[in-house]
């Protein structure tokens, strides 16, 4: 969404060439980005797998979704008498996998969306994805929102605080950063 769009327009007026893997989104995506849209947590990890092999840089602003439907229909399931039952499974996890296969330089960041011990499991997440750097949001300050605030930790055990601010100036402050600490 906003976050994601606001780090490609970002990375683009720093000169970056950005390839914006895109799924739902509630404004429009940048001019002078490559644009590629996606609907499916598959078609986010094929384009992600796609573009690794050329990207310096992987910033997963978002997940598509942490669950997935055990089982897809084939038709549309109609209005009955009995209740439904939906069962969900895990999604990949884009993100992990992306590092499992990365080369030496390349920088991955993920973002985290957490509602409690947010230090704790973002800190954890580093180690347990194999990442650079993650950001964590709080989902009261930062969904459906023009602005945000958040914290980023590095691997490397850097923290810093970006306080609330535009989306816009939270990725300038992300990206300006990272590069200086993870150089």
């Amino acid at each position: 969404g906003r976050m994601g769009i606001a780090l490609a327009s970002e990375a683009r007026d720093l000169g970056a060439e950005v390839e914006l893997i895109l799924a739902r989104h509630s404004v429009e995506p940048p001019a002078g980005v490559t644009l590629r849209s996606v609907r499916t947590v598959e078609e986010m990890r094929a384009a992600v797998e796609e573009g690794m092999p050329r990207a310096e840089m992987l910033i997963m602003a978002a997940a598509v979704s942490d669950f997935v439907p055990s089982s897809v229909a084939e038709e549309k399931i109609k209005r009955g008498e009995a209740g439904l039952t939906l069962r969900l499974e895990p999604a990949p996890d884009i993100l992990a996998e992306a590092a499992k296969t990365r080369r030496p330089g390349q920088i991955l960041v993920g973002f985290a969306l957490e509602t409690s011990r947010g230090e704790e499991r973002a800190r954890a997440k580093i180690e347990a994805k194999g990442i650079d750097a993650i950001v964590l949001n709080d989902p009261a300050l930062a969904l459906d929102r023009a602005e945000n605030e958040v914290i980023v930790f590095t691997a490397g055990g850097d923290r810093w605080e970006l306080p609330r601010a535009p989306k816009s100036e939270i990725a300038r402050g992300i990206l300006g950063r990272l590069s200086a600490c993870l150089e």
